[in-house]
């Protein structure tokens, strides 16, 4: 599904759809920016793509332990539930991919994620990579809505960081712990 419309706007009601489309595009490009960690490319498309329970996830190597972890989230933070099929099966239905990059890479955790109208592929160097594109997937996703957008990412060091400044404010305990 789109997020889009084609209906005709007329008179004062012009002003108010473009500047609901306007803070719907800045709400986003903050999504696409606010990535922990940074992707280091990020490209975004035009519209948007809303998940529901037609979706299904399509598995070609052994990501056993990754479709768990991307089903029994997705299940807890939008009750969507989704199907698991292998790769091969028929493409009648909207999918998320996961699966393996053939050919030379630049890290182990390296991942591509790809999130189009009627599919979202994730791509990884290895398992760990793949893991790591489903954590971008996740931060990503608001009210079952997804930005259109290629991201493609590695780390720069062996160790993924991040630096927490509880000086100024207290983050509650839920938050932190949605970090780790």
């Amino acid at each position: 599904m789109v997020s889009s419309s084609t209906t005709p706007i007329v008179n004062g009601e012009a002003t108010a759809r473009e500047n609901n489309i306007e803070r719907m595009e800045i709400g986003i490009l903050d999504r696409l920016t606010s990535v922990i960690p940074q992707p280091r490319s990020v490209e975004k498309k035009a519209g948007s793509v809303k998940l529901t329970n037609d979706w299904v996830i399509r598995v070609t190597q052994d990501l056993s332990n990754e479709v768990k972890y991307l089903k029994r989230t997705l299940a807890r933070e939008t009750a969507l539930s989704l199907e698991c099929v292998n790769q091969e099966a028929k493409a009648d239905r909207p999918s998320i991919s996961l699966s393996i990059f053939e050919g030379s890479v630049q890290d182990q955790e390296q991942y591509s994620l790809q999130i189009g109208l009627h599919e979202i592929s994730i791509k990884g160097a290895s398992a760990a990579g793949v893991f790591w594109g489903i954590q971008t997937l996740l931060q990503l996703l608001q009210d079952d809505t997804l930005p259109c957008a290629n991201i493609e990412d590695w780390p720069e060091t062996e160790i993924r960081g991040i630096h927490i400044d509880l000086k100024f404010q207290m983050l509650k305990f839920d938050y932190l712990m949605g970090l780790i």
